[in-house]
């Protein structure tokens, strides 16, 4: 798992510093006109910038639709890269769409189902998204349903991250951070309980007051941030 000497440091953590701006006029651009009427829903929701504490409330509101969420998921995750939009895009043209209503994170059999809904035999079933990006899809969609197995963001930063810390601190590494661990749903679900065990074992340590207590997704950002952490010892 990971050292105590952290353990203060990932508690501290704040999850909503990724808050990102919004500019809207790329993706009314970029987007067919059928996917406007989305765009404009997540507009009218969101003052200026996105988080993730108001993306979750997103997740949460009965009224939003899953293409609305996925909308929003993507524009906080590309935040102002300018090939964003057209790489939602093309997801969208892609019929991915027909598959978010398919989307459950409440079981481990579920969330492996889900996985498979966008990547199989190592290959992305829709063009540009990949785990990084639809990882950011489950993990909204279990944080706002308050899931007990919280799937959580795996991109190829924050797996870095983890083979950094095991060799940094033990000199190994763990199976599910091979190069094509990312391709696998079963890797994923190996990841999703190291993290989950991870965030319990620190929300009982003796380092951290007793009614304190530690989310995963502050320890997936420890893993995201890992090079910030080995710098400061």
């Amino acid at each position: 798992m990971i050292p105590k000497k952290y353990h203060k440091k990932i508690r501290k953590i704040e999850i909503n510093e990724t808050s990102q701006d919004c500019d809207y006029e790329p993706w009314m651009a970029k987007l067919a006109p059928r996917y406007h009427e989305a765009i404009e829903a997540v507009q009218s929701y969101f003052e200026g910038t996105i988080c993730r504490k108001s993306l979750t409330r997103f997740y949460g509101t009965k009224e939003t639709t899953h293409l609305q969420r996925f909308i929003a998921c993507m524009i906080w995750g590309y935040g102002t890269d300018g090939y964003g939009p057209y790489r939602v895009n093309c997801m969208l043209e892609a019929n991915v769409e027909n598959i978010l209503d398919q989307v459950s994170v409440e079981s481990e059999t579920s969330i492996v189902n889900s996985y498979n809904l966008f990547r199989r035999g190592g290959r992305n079933v829709f063009s540009w998204l990949g785990p990084s990006y639809f990882t950011k899809h489950l993990y909204f969609t279990g944080k706002a349903e308050s899931v007990g197995l919280m799937p959580v963001i795996l991109d190829s930063r924050v797996a870095t991250g983890i083979a950094n810390l095991n060799f940094h601190e033990r000199g190994v590494t763990l199976d599910f951070l091979e190069v094509k661990g990312r391709e696998r749903a079963d890797w994923y679900l190996a990841y999703l309980k190291y993290i989950n065990e991870c965030a319990k074992e620190i929300t009982c340590s003796n380092e951290c007051a007793t009614e304190v207590t530690c989310s995963p997704d502050q320890v997936e950002l420890f893993f995201f941030n890992i090079q910030d952490y080995l710098a400061d010892g």
